[in-house]
């Protein structure tokens, strides 16, 4: 089985210290992605549907990683946030 890989409802994450870190932050960095400030803009600056889903944003993540290997910013945060900003654009409204 692959790393991450989803059987019905349920998805399968390796038991290792690098994926259940990596699986957290990703959580943490998809609760971040519904926050807005005071005047209602998305803080991440992405605006991922409501039913996406923590696979969906590790997927984002890692395709954007591939395309942006020599460009990556080295925090970790500023990256995941590029990566949904490429693959969850708001539009000028800052609606998905």
């Amino acid at each position: 089985m692959r790393p991450w890989q989803r059987t019905g409802q349920m998805v399968h994450i390796p038991k290792d210290k690098g994926a259940l870190v990596c699986w957290g932050y990703m959580k943490a960095m998809q609760d971040l992605s519904v926050w807005v400030d005071e005047n209602g803009n998305k803080i991440l600056g992405s605006c991922p549907p409501e039913r996406t889903t923590t696979l969906d944003l590790i997927h984002s993540f890692v395709g954007y990683g591939r395309s942006h290997r020599r460009q990556l910013p080295g925090n970790a945060a500023l990256a995941v946030a590029k990566a949904f900003q490429q693959a969850f654009p708001c539009d000028e409204n800052g609606a998905p």
